[in-house]
């Protein structure tokens, strides 16, 4: 009986160290078969640090890299990367934004209010930049997306000597500016002066017209 279960153990042994790990697996092997979609994405990451100090696609110096690669093959890249991704990618290459559903492009760039600098979008009052314009563009899809930020609490930070003080005196926060944003959208204006409760109104006023 001794000998069989020392048999038995050495055959489970046996199969085990044979057996790959299989969380390793996944991990080091995401894109086995698609190494032009693996490299669009490290260059994607690479554009994300670059958000902070340049506040448009165009204007981001890996840029002209992600172009080359999407450019080159225009098939559905959102359908594999994520809404924070897609956003980077639609303000880099206008011409895979053009080919991309209403809903992909408003999921999109509202993760982009949520995750890149405030200076991309201008403050919650006067929210005009080129991202920005960009955002409006797409009208109801995203402010209907934007209104679920109306609660984030997060600070928004700017380089800009005024915009920087503005911000903190009011306490500005990334709710503050998907509201500007809506109100934009919308035709209205957005007071981001007023005190906390009273833009709290205004955003529950925003959320009715949606």
């Amino acid at each position: 009986m001794e000998v069989s279960r020392a048999f038995l153990l050495l055959a489970l042994a046996s199969c085990t160290a044979g057996k790959p790990n299989q969380e390793h697996d996944v991990t080091n092997t995401a894109s086995p078969n698609d190494p032009t979609l693996a490299r669009l994405k490290q260059q994607l990451a690479t554009a994300r640090t670059q958000t902070d100090a340049h506040y448009s696609g165009d204007a981001l110096p890996v840029a002209g890299d992600v172009a080359a690669i999407v450019d080159r093959e225009p098939r559905p890249w959102w359908q594999q990367l994520t809404p924070d991704e897609t956003f980077l990618l639609f303000e880099i290459s206008p011409r895979t934004a053009a080919r991309a559903p209403a809903d992909v492009a408003a999921n999109a760039y509202c993760a982009g209010v949520a995750g890149v600098s405030a200076e991309w979008w201008g403050s919650p009052g006067a929210p005009r930049t080129e991202p920005s314009d960009r955002l409006v563009a797409l009208g109801k899809p995203v402010a209907a997306c934007l209104t679920k930020l109306f609660d984030d609490p997060r600070k928004l930070h700017y380089i800009d000597g005024e915009a920087r003080s503005e911000a903190h005196d009011n306490g500005w926060t990334v709710g503050d500016l998907a509201a500007g944003l809506v109100a934009r959208i919308l035709g209205q204006s957005y007071d981001a002066t007023q005190p906390v409760p009273e833009r709290a109104k205004q955003r529950a006023a925003l959320r009715t017209k949606l």
